[in-house]
């Protein structure tokens, strides 16, 4: 049931847009932080692992050996995020620099209110019918782009 999970919220990140750790850490950066990987498979044809952090899974794509987006869902599947866990992973993904949410969807930018600034984004999707889970997730600007999950804001 495990495996169907996580592969049900890989295969949503892939097909529609949507943090903790900070973004560009190496495998080995990352294992220091939450621990060993569990399973690895392949989004979008970059290497993904599935970490258990706390009460949460931590689901990292890689570009280049390095994370470049990360989802983050609770254990039980079911539990939604509140506010102070999005601010904590939020903060943990870029230091202290300070992220701005949009006024009228569950979005976040970092860099600047200037779409050109951006270097990366987060959305949060507690009630989606196409999540399985309710799921937080950060990536860079790049694999936004590249994967067409840059939003139409």
């Amino acid at each position: 049931m495990f495996r169907a999970t996580t592969l049900f919220i890989v295969g949503i990140w892939a097909a529609a847009p949507f943090a903790d750790a900070a973004l560009g850490e190496s495998k080995a950066q990352l294992q220091a932080r939450y621990g060993r990987p569990g399973e690895s498979f392949r989004i979008a044809g970059e290497d993904a692992l599935e970490y258990r952090y706390k009460t949460f899974f931590v689901i990292v794509s890689f570009v280049g050996g390095k994370s470049a987006m990360e989802t983050f869902v609770h254990q039980d599947g079911k539990t939604p995020l509140v506010a102070q866990e999005i601010e904590a992973f939020l903060n943990i993904s870029f230091g202290s620099k300070r992220w701005h949410k949009a006024a009228d969807i569950p979005l976040w930018t970092l860099g600047g209110r200037d779409r050109n600034s951006w270097t990366a984004i987060a959305a949060y999707y507690p009630k989606s019918p196409q999540m399985m889970s309710p799921a937080l997730g950060v990536m860079t600007t790049t694999y936004a782009k590249t994967h067409g999950y840059w939003p139409k804001i």
